[in-house]
């Protein structure tokens, strides 16, 4: 089964080999003529800066260039850079991305517990842009873009993106996405995808969902024997009683759960869930009314309603996950979201995706799409190695110090993607103690109650 998944990742990387660039490339306009610089060349180039496009300089990149006997002046590789070569990477980042989402990667193997087959965690990050770019990308103020950015844990597989206005609205894209939805799988995102309408389309095809509630949701719990009219339906108004979280704040001791399998969200709607809330201890509450304070000050709004900042000592999760999972585990569940977080830290900090100086939009582009293009790459060549990994000695790896490692070693997966099946096993086989060796997470880490 690890050769078929190690040929599966090889043919990935054979993508990226000339004749397949080449062809793109006209395909796309990017070249329509022998030039001094091939389609080729430029991606190489693009890869030995580890796919940073804003930080060298036009002089720097030409002196790269130089050093692979390609001379080129500055003016002449600006102009290099156009729609077409925006269009050029942009289809060679979504012809990767298809093949990946088609492939049978590696993946960990789920706990029998567990009734859900793939995890979907969804996020979105969001940068600022030169003003210059705001009839391209429109910002809350001024210029600004947004990533939509959705993968399945199980696999490293990406399952969703989307390059949009900063302005745009996350609960679009909770909605849009789920044209990929399938039976079994268990969607972990935030409260900016949070819609009533989404978690029941979810429900009705047989898949999970997991998410932290609003603090301004209303719950109700069903009445016993409500009232009819004489046609035998119910009065609407008498079946329901709403329940109160704040109340319920009061007699739950920290550090303890509470749950109902039965539960109505909404003030409308009425939707039928489970809940569990979790009540905080002292410094975890009091480090929430201060996030919460900040989130409004940051967003200029006023200060929050009082029964919502009186609810900072309360989470609370709605599900339809079955009893057999427990509270705690839910919650743990619930953690494995801060891996989108990690990803986007590693973009950010690592692969300095948002970072911006003043140069041609299509320059940029070019940059955002080579990033997500080696972010792709890493994820699943991390993908297989956990696997390894896993097997071998029994602990997990850190999916953010390998993304890092793997971010900068494109190059030579590529060049060993050309070459036989075992000559790029063997170069895989000589990655694996240098994974073992820096990049395993603490003990202190380890999600047993996931992966088997």
């Amino acid at each position: 089964m690890y050769n078929q998944h190690n040929l599966y990742l090889k043919e990935c990387f054979r993508l990226f080999q000339p004749h397949h660039l080449e062809e793109l490339a006209r395909e796309t306009g990017f070249i329509k003529r022998e030039r001094q610089i091939s389609a080729s060349d430029f991606v190489s180039l693009v890869f030995r800066q580890n796919a940073n496009l804003v930080q060298p300089s036009l002089n720097r990149l030409c002196h790269d260039l130089e050093n692979h006997q390609i001379r080129i002046t500055k003016s002449g590789l600006n102009k290099r850079f156009t729609t077409e070569a925006v269009d050029f990477f942009k289809s060679l980042f979504e012809r990767l991305f298809q093949y990946q989402l088609q492939a049978p990667l590696a993946e960990m193997k789920i706990r029998k517990t567990f009734p859900f087959k793939r995890v979907r965690i969804l996020d979105s990050t969001s940068f600022k842009l030169p003003k210059a770019y705001e009839k391209h990308f429109k910002g809350t103020r001024d210029a600004g873009a947004k990533i939509q950015f959705e993968f399945d844990y199980v696999s490293e597989k990406l399952l969703w993106f989307r390059l949009e206005d900063g302005r745009s609205a996350d609960t679009t894209t909770g909605l849009e996405r789920l044209a990929s939805l399938e039976k079994g799988d268990l969607f972990l995102q935030d409260l900016g995808y949070y819609h009533l309408d989404v978690f029941e389309q979810i429900h009705q095809s047989e898949a999970f969902y997991l998410s932290r509630a609003r603090m301004d949701s209303q719950f109700f719990l069903e009445v016993d024997n409500p009232p009819r009219h004489p046609d035998g339906s119910f009065i609407e108004k008498h079946r329901y009683q709403r329940l109160y979280m704040e109340e319920e704040l009061k007699t739950l001791p920290r550090g303890q759960y509470r749950e109902w399998d039965k539960i109505y969200v909404g003030r409308h709607k009425k939707m039928c869930t489970r809940c569990i809330i979790y009540r905080h201890d002292e410094k975890q509450e009091e480090k929430n009314v201060k996030k919460r304070l900040r989130s409004y000050q940051k967003k200029s709004r006023s200060i929050p309603k009082e029964h919502v900042a009186s609810l900072s000592g309360l989470t609370i999760y709605i599900t339809n996950l079955p009893r057999t999972i427990s509270a705690e585990k839910i919650t743990q569940l619930y953690r494995i979201r801060w891996q989108i977080e990690l990803r986007f830290k590693t973009w950010k900090s690592h692969l300095k995706l948002h970072q911006i100086k003043d140069m041609k939009v299509e320059r940029w582009l070019c940059h955002i799409y080579s990033q997500c293009i080696v972010m792709l790459l890493s994820m699943m060549t991390t993908g297989y190695l956990r696997k390894i990994v896993w097997k071998t000695c029994n602990r997990f790896i850190s999916e953010d110090l390998s993304i890092r490692m793997f971010s900068t070693r494109i190059n030579h997966l590529i060049f060993e993607a050309k070459k036989s099946v075992r000559s790029w096993s063997l170069f895989l086989k000589r990655l694996i103690p240098t994974t073992e060796k820096y990049n395993l997470k603490s003990t202190k880490l380890q999600q047993h109650t996931l992966f088997v």
